[in-house]
Order: structure tokens, then sequence, then C-alpha cells
């Protein structure tokens, strides 16, 4: 599930990281999801915070990053404890 609202910039296949998703949120943050077992969305869609973009890999380890442009962001900020 994305963390936060934005549009889908890539959906599809990247060397070292899997099935990858990069998703923008308000033209200068990102977030990547890579190693996904499935990606059911694609690029150009507007996704809303909390909707489902994938599936975990058989190993259920999918790798979350967030950015402010190329700068990596602290990930604990974006998610929602209260969640769990």
């Amino acid at each position: 599930r994305v963390v936060a609202a934005g549009t889908v910039a890539y959906a599809g296949e990247l060397r070292g990281y899997g099935k990858f998703i990069i998703v923008e949120h308000d033209g200068s943050y990102y977030t990547t999801y890579a190693s996904l077992g499935t990606i059911i969305v694609s690029e150009g869609q507007h996704i809303a915070r909390d909707q489902q973009i994938g599936t975990a890999s058989q190993d259920g380890i999918t790798k979350l990053e967030v950015r402010k442009g190329r700068d990596p962001q602290d990930p604990i900020k974006w998610l929602r404890i209260d969640s769990f």
C-alpha cells in the first residue's frame, strides 16, 4: 500500500530491484517500492493514500524508500505506525 497520495511515475522491472514502483508526491517527494511480487498499478495513474499498488514477493520482503528530490528521508515519518 502506498504511504501517501500521488501519481505513479514508474512501474516495471528494474535490474537489481525486481518489480519496482516509483510514486511522485507533490512534485518534490518520491516513494519507491522494490522487490515486489506483482504490480497492480500503471504509470500515470493517480493513487490514494493506503491504496494497494502491488503484492510482496514470495519471501515477504519489500523495500521502501522515501526521497525529497534525490535526498533520502526517514521513512518512519511517512508510515502510520497505528495501522500495525
